[in-house]
């Protein structure tokens, strides 16, 4: 019998925990960690969060999240071989209701508190935090930055910064189909699961508070952006819109754009290597050590 893929049975994954741990409001939730492969009892490590909004963890067992066969950049044990603890939190949202969440300021309480059970239980260190996402997890990034300043550095990929925008991008994959090209975009229909009903201009007030570009004066952490050209939801205008938001004020950010990537950032094997290594050098930069560092700069 051919056994595929026998030479990860050699692999050292690490071990993957399941956390037990109440909200503020005290509704109990659950968040995985992966410890990385060297983890030694009593000794506290760099802690680096994945989080993706409307996410909940329910067990080990088939979680998306911590399947060993995630591809690319999406392979959380990546960054545990590393030297980092993972810590994957539950960030319950329901949308519709009669009182419906605001987006943006709800994801808060439920990763606060997954942060301080993982402290509590000596695993991760409070002073050596960072935090990650794609998509809705980059839009849950840059919302969670505007609202604390307890991570030492960020990576937002492909996410939305301006829910106004987002909801009148055109799909730059539509691009030679005149007449029709407004017409191939369904961010109206998305724009739903942000609690929003409606063009901007009905409730402008709604889309503002739930927009994090918004509030990019609260921003301290530094902030790695990467989008791609070719994403069919939020256009890279969103991660540029954020990044000049903070470039204008002195803060400590970088933007990086690949050419031709889709939503995924996942069409070239030279673009997964390029991110991976600019990622992972941007967490060791600020996380690994937590004493204040010159920014990196750009690369030539």
């Amino acid at each position: 019998m051919l056994a595929l893929d026998a030479h990860l049975a050699g692999v050292n994954w690490g071990e993957t925990r399941l956390i037990d741990y109440r909200d503020s409001a005290g509704t109990p939730l659950k968040a995985t960690a992966i410890l990385p492969p060297d983890y030694r009892p009593g000794q506290r490590y760099p802690t680096l969060l994945w989080v993706y909004q409307g996410y909940r963890v329910q067990g080990l067992e088939g979680d998306y999240f911590t399947d060993p066969f995630m591809p690319g950049l999406y392979n959380l044990y990546l960054y545990a071989a590393k030297g980092y603890v993972i810590l994957i939190p539950s960030m319950p949202f329901e949308s519709g209701g009669i009182n419906p969440l605001e987006a943006q300021t709800s994801m808060l309480p439920p990763v606060m508190s997954a942060i301080d059970r993982l402290v509590d239980l000596g695993i991760a260190d409070p002073a050596r935090l960072g935090v990650m996402g794609q998509s809705r997890g980059g839009y849950s990034v840059y919302s969670l930055l505007t609202q604390t300043s307890r991570f030492k550095a960020a990576v937002a990929m492909a996410g939305i910064s301006n829910l106004s925008t987002f909801y009148q991008l055109f799909d730059p994959t539509a691009y030679g189909y005149p007449g029709i090209e407004h017409e191939k975009s369904d961010n109206w229909v998305i724009i739903r699961q942000f609690n929003l009903e409606g063009p901007p201009a009905t409730d402008e007030t709604r889309y503002a508070r739930n927009s994090p570009i918004k509030f990019a004066d609260r921003v301290t952490t530094p902030l790695l952006m990467v989008h791609g050209t070719a994403d069919i939801r939020g256009s890279a205008a969103e991660a540029e819109q954020f990044f000049y938001a903070l470039y204008g004020q002195g803060k400590t950010a970088r933007l990086l754009r690949y050419g031709g990537e889709d939503h995924s950032l996942a069409q070239s094997p030279a673009n997964i290597r390029d991110i991976f290594g600019e990622m992972t050098a941007w967490f060791d930069h600020y996380v690994k050590n937590p004493e204040p560092r010159e920014p990196i700069r750009e690369r030539p």
